[in-house]
């Protein structure tokens, strides 16, 4: 079993979402990189994540610093950073 985190814990979630395949390419090149304002809602988006979280934490009350972003990206990214 994992060890969760002692005291408190800062979060930054980069959220990555995939562009449409509908997208012509030309789109696709523009809004690569620039902001996500489609649905999941950024505080929806931030909950699951920290629910995921809890594994590790054991208690997202532990987050005392919260940095959310999302974006659209034409490939894959790493998941969330954990800071002290």
């Amino acid at each position: 079993m994992h060890k969760s985190f002692r005291g408190s814990v800062g979060v930054m979630i980069m959220a990555w979402f995939p562009m449409p395949k509908s997208w012509s390419k030309q789109k696709a090149e523009k809004m690569a990189g620039e902001y996500h304002t489609s649905k999941p809602d950024l505080d929806n988006t931030a909950k699951a994540v920290l629910d995921a979280l809890c594994v590790s934490l054991g208690d997202d009350c532990k987050v005392v610093d919260l940095r959310v972003r999302k974006r659209w990206a034409a490939t894959m990214h790493r998941g969330p950073q954990l800071f002290t």
